[in-house]
């Protein structure tokens, strides 16, 4: 299998996350998913595979704190999340095809089952035989069944960092709204890795706006547990960094284990 690249890029880019239904951006969707495909029309590209993570925003963030999904098993609620999802999903799906990405969605809902809101197993073989053929997998952070709790949220930052390990990815990526992971007197910390976290998480705050998955902190804490390559957190709005991050330029807060490989190429 060739070189796979995954980016994850936040909910909060391209929603609107303070309002109480899903409101798109398209014109950040539209800059978002032309640097994707300026990428992919690369002789670099060509060597390696990509895989594309989103977060959802309002779209799944705000119905599942109205039904309260992670609290208590409420079937309607895990049905209007996962349907709110879609319709992100839809939108985001038509955007990359205008821009001649071979994008394919892939419902976790139907390839994950958790555990106390880890995933416990998730398929990948349909990924596999996607970006051995040229497609880009797209996959949304989103409700699914648990063995424990019933029905849990899967994170996109879960998702990224799991397919990340499974398939042995050579890059992992997380564009946010933010150049980075601040620290003290709001400046950006340069790298966090297993010594220094402790030293640093006070300053890393969750997100402001409502969040089911801890927001940055989660963002850092899951890439030291779960991610087999370094990460780089980075500000996606900017423009020219998601192809920079693809080209394999160092971006932002980089974010490591010791245990795992420190190079992000």
């Amino acid at each position: 299998m060739r070189n796979i690249k995954i980016l994850k890029l936040g909910g909060s880019l391209f929603t609107d996350k303070n309002a109480n239904s899903g409101v798109f951006k398209k014109q950040v969707l539209h800059e978002l998913c032309w640097q994707i495909g300026e990428y992919l029309n690369t002789k670099d590209a060509k060597k390696s595979s990509l895989i594309l993570s989103f977060g959802t925003g309002s779209f799944g963030h705000q119905p599942a704190k109205k039904y309260n999904v992670l609290q208590e098993f409420n079937p309607m609620g895990t049905i209007e999340t996962y349907k709110s999802v879609a319709r992100l999903s839809t939108v985001i799906l038509d955007i990359l095809n205008k821009y001649y990405i071979k994008a394919v969605p892939v419902d976790i809902m139907s390839c994950v089952v958790a555990q106390n809101g880890r995933i416990k197993s998730m398929c990948t073989c349909a990924i596999q035989v996607l970006i051995t053929n040229g497609f880009v997998p797209i996959l949304f952070g989103n409700v699914v069944m648990d063995f424990v709790t019933q029905v849990t949220i899967i994170s996109s930052d879960q998702i990224a960092t799991y397919l990340a390990k499974e398939l042995g990815a050579c890059a992992l990526g997380f564009g946010s709204q933010e150049d980075g992971v601040y620290g003290k007197d709001k400046i950006i910390i340069p790298e966090i890795n297993s010594e220094n976290f402790q030293e640093f998480k006070k300053y890393i705050g969750c997100s402001k706006y409502p969040d089911v998955t801890q927001g940055m902190f989660g963002k850092v804490h899951e890439i030291l547990q779960e991610s087999p390559v370094s990460a780089c957190i980075f500000n996606a709005k900017k423009n020219g960094n998601i192809f920079r991050f693809l080209k394999g330029e160092a971006l932002g807060t980089k974010v490591f284990s010791k245990n795992n490989k420190e190079v992000n190429t």
